[in-house]
């Protein structure tokens, strides 16, 4: 099963973006969509 690493790699990186998106929201200014992604992907 080649794909089961890559999945396993996406679904980290969706975690640590919902995690990323949820410590944002709960700053005081609102980030937009487009920022939080490019703080995902450097």
């Amino acid at each position: 099963m080649a794909g089961a690493g890559e999945q396993l790699l996406r679904l980290k990186l969706l975690q640590e973006f919902e995690e990323m998106v949820l410590e944002i929201e709960g700053q005081e200014r609102p980030a937009c969509i487009a920022e939080v992604i490019m703080m995902a992907f450097p």
